[in-house]
C-alpha cells in the first residue's frame, strides 16, 4: 500500500467461471441461508507438512469459498479434528460456522478419503446450488434446482412435483477442455492484470485473504 504497489492472493476458487454463474443464479432465485464446503483427499500428503496444518495449508481454499459465498464474517464456529491412520498430524476437520448476517455454513476436509472430492453447496428457502469441481475427476459442473412453490419435505407422503433443474456446464461456459481456463487459474491471472491495468482491486486482496487465514485459525482454536 505504502509503495503503490497492488497485490492478489491466488485464491483459485472464487474465479472458476461455473462458481461464479452459480452464484450469480442463486441470488437470482433465492436469499441465501447456508453454504456448505467439501474437500476430501485420499493422499499422505499432509505428512509433509508439520511445521503447519494442511487445513491452512490446502484447505484454505474451500475455507475462503465457503466465506466468500457466504458475503460475511464469522460469528461463531467450531471445529472437532481428527487424526486417522496413526499419523503423526491431523489429517481430518469438520467445522460449522455461524456467519454474521445470519448464514450459517460448513466445511468438512479429510485426507482419508476415497479420492478427491470437492464440492460446494448454495442454499436457500427457494432455490439450491450444487457445485461439483471434482469426483474423483475433473468434473466442474453445478446444478440448480428450485421448485414452483411446493412443499416437498416427504417423498413418502407427498411424491415430488413442480421441480426445476437447471445444469451448468463448466467447460461448456468457459469454451474450452484446457483445465487451466475452465478451473479458474486463467480468470485469476486475467483479473489481476486488470486490476493493474485499470487501478482497481483484486476479486482477493491481501486483507481479505488475511480474513480466511484468520478465520481457519479460529476454527483450529474452537476444537470440540
Amino acid at each position: 500500500k505504502d509503495n503503490g504497489v497492488t497485490c492478489a492472493v491466488a485464491m483459485n476458487r472464487r474465479h472458476v467461471p461455473v462458481v461464479q454463474a452459480a452464484f450469480k443464479r442463486i441470488k437470482e432465485l433465492t436469499t441465501i441461508t447456508q453454504v456448505d464446503g467439501v474437500f476430501m483427499k485420499s493422499t499422505d500428503l499432509a505428512y509433509s507438512w508439520e511445521y503447519a496444518s494442511a487445513y491452512d495449508c490446502d484447505g484454505i481454499h474451500a475455507l475462503d469459498l465457503v466465506r466468500y459465498l457466504a458475503g460475511s464474517e464469522v460469528e461463531k464456529c467450531a471445529t472437532v479434528i481428527g487424526r486417522f491412520n496413526g499419523w503423526p498430524v491431523d489429517n481430518a476437520w469438520s467445522s460449522v460456522m455461524k456467519f454474521e448476517n445470519g448464514i450459517t455454513g460448513t466445511l468438512r476436509s479429510s485426507y482419508q478419503a476415497g479420492a478427491r472430492l470437492h464440492t460446494f453447496e448454495i442454499h436457500g428457502a427457494d432455490a439450491s446450488a450444487f457445485i461439483n469441481l471434482g469426483m474423483g475427476g475433473t468434473e466442474c459442473e453445478a446444478t440448480i434446482i428450485y421448485n414452483e412453490g411446493c412443499s416437498m419435505y416427504s417423498l413418502a407422503a407427498t411424491g415430488v412435483g413442480g421441480v426445476i433443474t437447471e445444469k451448468i456446464d463448466g467447460r461448456e461456459l468457459a469454451g474450452t477442455e484446457n483445465f487451466y481456463a475452465f478451473y479458474g487459474y486463467k480468470q485469476e491471472d486475467q483479473d489481476f492484470i486488470n486490476a493493474i491495468l485499470n487501478n482497481t482491486q483484486p476479486l482477493c486482496t491481501i486483507e481479505d485473504a488475511a480474513r480466511s487465514m484468520e478465520l481457519i485459525e479460529k476454527l483450529k482454536a474452537n476444537a470440540i
